[in-house]
């Protein structure tokens, strides 16, 4: 067996485009955009991360295996989901085979090599995921002109920075920002009753 275990250039290739598109697009639409933004107070504020977040995750799940699909009719290759597929199906053959449940016809090496391969191919995935993630946050970020430092009170922070920040926030998803907002809503309630 001879498994690709090497994370392949047109997904590290794909995602530095997306960054650098985030990184180029995102102070673009920032200086052009007409939306105006009222401030708001307390929990509220990151309200609208947690609602973005929740928009990219949602179009990542539709884009990612289409960005996936388009790299693999160019670069003739497997996607990375086969890629883990095919993956998976050799390591559970080399589990039954030391099972005595099939024929013994892998090594140790190239269990290793199938591990290394699933590993890789999640990889890629999150590449892919990880820089549309970006694109979209900048993008939205950028459009709605949301200030997570200014937010937070730090209002002498170059607006660049603070796009790039609030993007890389979102894009961690809304599960952790749920947590961040439960946090500081808990936070507030206790200072509230020791009141």
């Amino acid at each position: 067996m001879s498994a690709d275990t090497g994370i392949r250039m047109p997904y590290i290739v794909t995602t530095i485009i997306l960054v650098v598109a985030g990184l180029v697009l995102g102070p673009i639409l920032l200086t052009s955009s007409t939306i105006t933004q009222t401030p708001v107070e307390g929990i509220a504020a990151f309200a609208i991360l947690y609602v973005l977040a929740q928009a990219i995750e949602r179009v990542n799940q539709i884009l990612v295996p289409v960005i996936d699909r388009l790299l693999s009719k160019v670069s003739g290759a497997p996607t990375a989901t086969v890629k883990k597929q095919e993956a998976l199906a050799a390591v559970r053959m080399q589990a039954a085979a030391l099972r005595g449940l099939g024929p013994l016809v892998y090594s140790v090496d190239d269990q290793s090599e199938a591990d290394k391969a699933v590993t890789t191919a999640n990889v890629e995935k999150a590449l892919l995921t990880n820089g549309l993630a970006f694109l979209l946050a900048m993008l939205l970020v950028s459009l709605f002109k949301f200030s997570l430092l200014a937010s937070l009170g730090y209002t002498n922070v170059p607006s660049v920075v603070d796009i790039v920040i609030t993007a890389t926030a979102i894009m961690g998803g809304s599960a952790g920002l749920g947590d961040l907002i439960s946090k500081i809503q808990k936070s507030k309630t206790a200072d509230e009753a020791a009141v």
